[in-house]
């Protein structure tokens, strides 16, 4: 299988992004399902920071959606629910990061009852919906297990390599849900197939970032919905991303902070980079 993973690299297909056969097998099924028989499909895309489930998510979601832009990528609850107010039948909506709600933790915050109830109601525009975050474990469980078709968990190689993903069907899903939330772990059940991703960004990739990393300006977005530890740990995980995905200096990163409540030093941005990147290549080693 990595063998012939490795020749298909060499396809003219891979210079503008490349979906694999069986995956798009899956996705002009999901296409036919919600565009003549009244369903929609939510798709979930998790993996560790900088393993490109971004990418990924943006790949498959224009690949079902040629109409997909920039105004269906959200980064927030409040846009989320937004876009899905606006769209029409057949369309994508990606909720990259999924920094707001969602969490399995506790009781659900008010955002993150909204953005169920949204989910609940989708059906109707007959809608795409992907789903981005670090792990399907922070997921609640309605979406996780019940809401949700598949999984396409996106992982690295042990000698660092990106482009590479597993997809679990919905009773796989389920299964390494129940199994594997207590520990985080994907280890159950095993999925010996993988498939690649490779290629560019099929929206303008400047002006995706630009719009992710003024995110981190909307201050409402975060703390109005999160309390103070969840806050600081999502904080912490978008300025690892910003400095090593996105390439923004500790100057940068701290300019952005300075322009909301919580300031934060470029010293103390270097220490939560650091620390991030040891969990990365921890998390990385044991997959």
């Amino acid at each position: 299988m990595l063998m012939k993973m490795k020749k298909d690299l060499n396809n003219e297909e891979f210079n503008q992004y490349y979906v694999s056969k069986p995956i798009k097998k899956m996705l002009d099924k999901s296409k036919y399902h919600v565009l003549t028989k009244d369903w929609d499909r939510v798709f979930i895309i998790d993996g560790a920071e900088g393993t490109g489930k971004s990418l990924l998510g943006l790949q498959l979601g224009y690949y079902i959606d040629r109409t997909l832009n920039l105004d269906r990528v959200t980064f927030s609850g409040e846009d989320f629910t937004d876009a899905i107010k606006k769209a029409e039948k057949g369309q994508c909506i990606i909720f990259d990061e999924a920094f707001n709600g969602l969490s399995s933790g506790g009781a659900m915050s008010s955002m993150n009852k909204l953005i169920v109830r949204n989910l609940q109601e989708c059906r109707q525009k007959n809608l795409f919906i992907i789903i981005i975050l670090p792990t399907i474990f922070l997921l609640q469980k309605y979406v996780a297990i019940f809401r949700s078709q598949c999984l396409f968990h996106v992982y690295s190689t042990s000698k660092g390599e990106r482009g590479y993903y597993r997809v679990y069907n919905r009773n796989n899903k389920k299964y390494l849900y129940l199994a594997g939330k207590k520990f985080y772990s994907y280890s159950k059940p095993f999925l010996r197939k993988s498939f690649i991703f490779r290629g560019k960004y099929p929206l303008n990739e400047q002006e995706y970032r630009k719009k992710k990393l003024e995110s981190l300006k909307r201050e409402s977005d975060y703390k109005n919905y999160l309390p103070g530890r969840q806050w600081q740990s999502q904080r912490d995980e978008i300025i690892y991303f910003a400095h090593f995905k996105w390439k923004k200096t500790y100057d940068e990163i701290e300019n952005v902070f300075a322009n909301i409540e919580d300031k934060i030093h470029k010293r103390q941005i270097g220490d939560i980079c650091r620390e991030k990147r040891q969990k990365a290549q921890i998390q990385s080693s044991t997959i």
